[in-house]
């Protein structure tokens, strides 16, 4: 069985560089935007699964009515819990294959780039379709396997090798 990747804060500073996590927050907001008029966007619920250092939801605190983030990294959670004291979040150390919240309660899940990370995929999915409420949506982030350069240790054509290769 796969490990998880824990501490990734750790190993890519990426998730402390504020404008470019700022930047990712603006288009999950300008794609939230398209798909819920502004009126439900108040309203919502919002599950970061996998949220980090807590910038993206930090951002989006501002448009929507409550919000919690997990993340199974406890430095970054410590981070987003030390810098962003917002009353509409809160954030917390977490699995995202056991996402503690009720089933149907989350109007909207981002997942960015936690697939790779964890153990079981599959569980992870299933876990998101729990925690949302029907008509909910999912905002999933995922790489292309494709892409020339691997993000995590920017090696050219990694993500081509086959995995035993790979490792």
């Amino acid at each position: 069985m796969k490990e998880y990747q824990k501490d990734f804060s750790k190993i890519n500073t990426a998730m402390f560089h504020q404008e470019s996590r700022l930047q990712k927050a603006r288009t999950i907001l300008a794609v939230l935007r398209d798909f819920y008029p502004k009126e439900f966007l108040v309203e919502a619920t919002l599950a970061d699964i996998g949220c980090s250092t807590g910038i993206i939801l930090n951002f989006l605190a501002d448009y929507i009515k409550e919000a919690v983030g997990f993340d199974i990294d406890k430095g970054a959670i410590g981070f987003a819990q030390h810098n962003y004291q917002n009353h509409k979040i809160r954030f917390q150390e977490g699995d995202a294959l056991k996402i503690p919240l009720a089933s149907e309660t989350t109007d909207i899940v981002i997942c960015g780039h936690v697939y790779e990370h964890v153990p079981d995929q599959e569980k992870l999915v299933s876990e998101i379709y729990r925690i949302l409420k029907r008509g909910g949506i999912c905002y999933f982030i995922a790489r292309n396997k494709y892409t020339i350069m691997e993000a995590h240790y920017h090696l050219p054509f990694l993500a081509w090798l086959p995995k035993r290769a790979a490792h």
